[in-house]
């Protein structure tokens, strides 16, 4: 019943502390539409007389309990309108920080057309991607109605909607912030997969990842209402174990699960979680190597691209110079997730030199920086306050990984916070 790394307890008594806090919580809500009669859903299912079962009640509970309206109080991202370009790199993107804006797309067509039979008429008899197999979208739907007894939904993320369902991509733009796209280069039979449309029932959603190929992300809600929670790159989420390559996380299958067990957790640790809600029309930011959950409060449909700027290109180009094929994600061949930054930073050089130029400059810069505050450390190694010499290396190394993040809002070039590498995992 312990787990001997953690030292946590298992998930079945997780889960059963869950089921007490629910059913206190139901009884001092006297009168709450989800709590009545809170014994007649909640009792753990059983197969025959005298034989219960922990695996399936599971399962069954995390898709009944009601969602704690705790859950969804915070609102502790920023949410901006009016915003310009200039003031969206100076504020977010160089500092690497997520904002929602909320006033960036609510000219779409697509806020107001994509209804379920519009989305029907535009895929016809084509295939949407759904938990990475091929379905039709009217089967998807008939699906998304009884998903009601699913723990963890299926979620629709169809990498392919631009071409199966065309008329699609006419209904959005991208917008003014994200206009840069720097994986272009490559063309778009070589580029890794970089924009999905994204339809999922309530309760669906994705668990805690970071987006790959340390690249950062928007993301706007069409329809529907979506709970983000994100944490810094340095800060796993309590629950959430990635090996230590980065090629693959271990995390509660439910999302509700992991709200169970570790979100008063999460909002009481040193580092406390970002959270926000979006709704019809907001934009949310996702900066590189930020980790986030998703999970939709109602039917939701949402577009959303990753890409390539200037400001994350170093970050971009770090992570793909490992050139592991095993942590390069959104390509289909081994050769082409292994010769990925090889061919990236030779069309770079073609079309933008004078961006491989700027990062060649930084990336040597750092490394002047790095060797110096190397040296100063090692001359005061031999003195005898160890302490002045933890605290002279300690800013050492946060001078020569900042020492290219002084930008102003037309510098092009910054450095990564955590690269990153994490694949998409979307159950």
């Amino acid at each position: 019943d312990v787990n001997p790394r953690s030292g946590e307890k298992s998930h079945a008594k997780r889960l059963r502390r869950g089921h007490q806090d629910a059913k206190r919580k139901c009884s001092t809500d006297a009168g709450g539409e989800d709590c009545k009669s809170f014994e007649a859903w909640v009792s753990p299912v059983c197969l025959k007389r005298s034989f219960f079962s922990d695996v399936l009640f599971q399962p069954w509970f995390c898709a009944n309990v009601p969602l704690d309206p705790t859950w969804l109080e915070v609102e502790n991202i920023d949410r901006r309108s009016n915003l310009s370009v200039e003031e969206f790199r100076r504020n977010y993107e160089i500092p690497n920080k997520p904002v929602v804006v909320t006033d960036c797309a609510t000219h779409w067509p697509a806020i107001n057309k994509w209804t379920r039979q519009y989305l029907l008429d535009a895929y016809q008899d084509g295939p949407a991607i759904v938990g990475g197999c091929g379905m039709h979208l009217e089967d998807y739907y008939r699906y998304a109605d009884q998903a009601a007894t699913d723990d963890q939904p299926l979620y629709l993320f169809d990498k392919l909607f631009s071409t199966t369902a065309p008329a699609l991509a006419k209904d959005y733009t991208v917008p003014d912030y994200f206009q840069e796209d720097l994986f272009s280069v490559l063309g778009e039979e070589s580029r890794p997969d970089y924009r999905w449309l994204i339809v999922g029932p309530k309760r669906s959603g994705s668990s805690f990842h970071k987006d790959p190929n340390a690249t950062s992300a928007w993301n706007v809600t069409i329809t529907g209402s979506k709970r983000w929670v994100m944490f810094p790159p340095s800060v796993v989420p309590p629950g959430v174990h990635p090996s230590a390559d980065g090629s693959s996380v271990a995390a509660p299958v439910s999302l509700v699960e992991w709200y169970l067990n570790f979100y008063e957790e999460a909002v009481q640790g040193e580092v406390k979680p970002l959270e926000c809600t979006t709704r019809k029309g907001d934009l949310v930011f996702v900066p590189r190597g930020w980790w986030h959950m998703v999970l939709n409060l109602e039917e939701t449909v949402a577009v959303t691209q990753n890409y390539v700027s200037s400001i994350n290109l170093r970050a971009v180009m770090r992570f793909l110079e490992s050139q592991n094929p095993e942590l390069v994600s959104g390509l289909c061949s081994h050769d082409d997730r292994a010769t990925l930054y090889k061919r990236f930073k030779a069309a770079l050089a073609a079309k933008h030199p004078h961006l491989i130029h700027q990062l060649e400059q930084s990336t040597e810069a750092a490394r002047v920086a790095a060797r110096k505050n190397a040296s100063l450390a090692s001359l005061f190694s031999e003195g005898r306050n160890s302490t002045v010499v933890g605290q002279i290396s300690a800013r050492g190394r946060d001078n020569a990984s900042n020492s290219h993040d002084e930008t102003s809002s037309n510098t092009t070039i910054t450095q990564s916070i955590d690269g990153g590498g994490f694949k998409f995992n979307f159950l």
